[in-house]
């Protein structure tokens, strides 16, 4: 089956240009033929989007970030005018025993007071309204002006979310590749000393070798076929992360190999990237905003001594009967002014002022932390993907070299000036090189994704490669 390569296009950024590394077709024609793409195998991308709609830890970030915006209502609320009806019907029965009921003739023509019981049964029924407008509360516009400042915050903290999925599923993408680059590897070697070993065992019957190289070939088998179980086991691993980022289980990885795009990044200026992290980064965005967060509850904090005054107004109805002979009817409503200042509270204000203080110098000394944590990152990485560059183009002369190296030593068996001893190391060499070659790519493109997201300009175009 021929396969087709991919090329990557990656770092679409302006400030990234990279060219297409040169194909290593001899080099890696057996481990590139095992590895080709099928054609239900999931890109980089496609995990990607899958890993956003179903990752249990980005789902749960996401959850609370959008809980933590609606501070943002709340405090606001408070500004709002606030609007309350009660209403209430009752059921209400008297009785009185001395009641007076009339009066009567007595017996000399004089009225007499009559008395007696009196029950009586009646319903009540009461309502009333009152509305609430706040005019002056500095706490509660310190507290608005702080929640804005959280709901810009949680902005930022789902950038940094989504960046940090990006991250996590190119990570576990790359390590599925690279087991999966360590197990064919494997393969292809026991298969090329399988080889060796059944032409040593001819040769041994033939008496042109002694036993010896036939156990020392047997042995090199049977240590490849126990690092073929593990490497197995790594693989196997290694999915199942991803399927715990995708919920998929039928996740096939799409293979990248020498078609990615390895060239020094550009520009080549260290402080470049210094000063784009500084401007872009989430989590210096994030930290940026604590701090005026932090500010507003202090300027909070510290208006808990002052006045508030407000308005109120408030209409009350009570329509009940009365005896049993009518009803009565009363309503009142009322128009107020507010003033109220707290004069003591027991030393509670005095110490939330303080606490606030010092929470501020918390988040500015955590923000300057941050910005010397992302820089300090930031030119490591830099310096890492120059070596990573060195590497690669060093790595690709070392398996030129191992190969004509093993190609010298089974010259040299067949002479019988070497064993096959010395044939089983170059041949270990030689597939060692083309896998740390691989693996140096995978570190390459990893990192660049890695720097991305330092400088806030890893987005989800930077995990797209595509065929040409």
């Amino acid at each position: 089956m021929k396969r087709t390569l991919l090329k990557a296009e990656l770092l679409k950024a302006t400030i990234l240009n990279v060219v297409a590394l040169t194909p290593l077709t001899f080099v890696f024609g057996v481990v590139l033929w095992l590895l080709a793409p099928h054609a239900s195998a999931h890109t980089l991308l496609e995990i990607y989007d899958m890993a956003r709609s179903h990752d249990p830890a980005f789902k749960t970030q996401e959850l609370s970030i959008m809980a933590a915006k609606e501070v943002l209502p709340q405090s606001r609320a408070a500004l709002l005018p606030t609007l309350s009806v009660s209403g209430n019907t009752r059921k209400v029965h008297t009785s009185n025993e001395d009641a007076f009921i009339g009066n009567t003739l007595g017996p000399a023509g004089v009225l007499a007071p009559v008395t007696g019981q009196v029950s009586n049964d009646y319903n009540a029924i009461g309502y009333s309204a009152e509305l609430n407008q706040p005019l002056f509360d500095p706490q509660k516009w310190y507290r608005y002006k702080q929640g804005q400042a959280l709901f810009n915050q949680q902005e930022w903290e789902q950038v940094k979310a989504e960046q940090d999925l990006i991250t996590r599923v190119t990570t576990s993408y790359f390590n599925v590749l690279r087991e999966m680059n360590e197990l064919t590897s494997l393969q292809a070697e026991k298969r090329a000393v399988k080889k060796q070993s059944e032409q040593l065992q001819r040769h041994f019957e033939a008496g042109l070798v002694d036993m010896t190289d036939v156990y020392e070939v047997k042995a090199a088998l049977d240590r490849i076929r126990v690092r073929i179980i593990q490497a197995n086991n790594r693989l196997q691993a290694r999915r199942e992360e991803l399927i715990g980022l995708t919920g998929r289980g039928d996740i096939e990885v799409q293979p990248v190999f020498d078609s990615l795009i390895v060239e020094e990044i550009k520009p080549g200026n260290e402080k470049f990237w210094k000063d784009l992290a500084m401007q872009n980064n989430a989590e210096i965005k994030v930290a940026n905003i604590e701090i005026a967060a932090a500010k507003e509850n202090k300027n909070a904090a510290r208006s808990e001594h002052m006045p508030t005054i407000s308005i109120s107004a408030s209409y009350f109805a009570d329509d009940s009967g009365v005896g049993g002979y009518g009803k009565a009817m009363s309503d009142t409503s009322t128009l107020s002014l507010n003033l109220n200042m707290k004069l003591f509270q027991g030393g509670a204000a005095s110490s939330r002022s303080r606490e606030a203080a010092l929470r501020l110098d918390e988040s500015k000394l955590r923000y300057l932390d941050k910005i010397r944590e992302i820089e300090q990152n930031t030119a490591t990485l830099f310096r890492t993907i120059h070596a990573d560059v060195a590497s690669v183009n060093m790595l690709k002369l070392t398996v030129n070299s191992h190969e004509e190296a093993l190609k010298a030593v089974k010259a040299g068996y067949r002479m019988g000036i070497r064993n096959a001893v010395d044939v089983l190391q170059a041949q270990k060499a030689m597939f060692l090189a083309k896998r740390t070659l691989i693996d140096a790519t995978y570190d390459y493109v990893s990192n660049i994704i890695e720097l991305k997201r330092l400088v806030g300009v890893v987005d989800r175009d930077s995990l797209v490669f595509s065929d040409g």
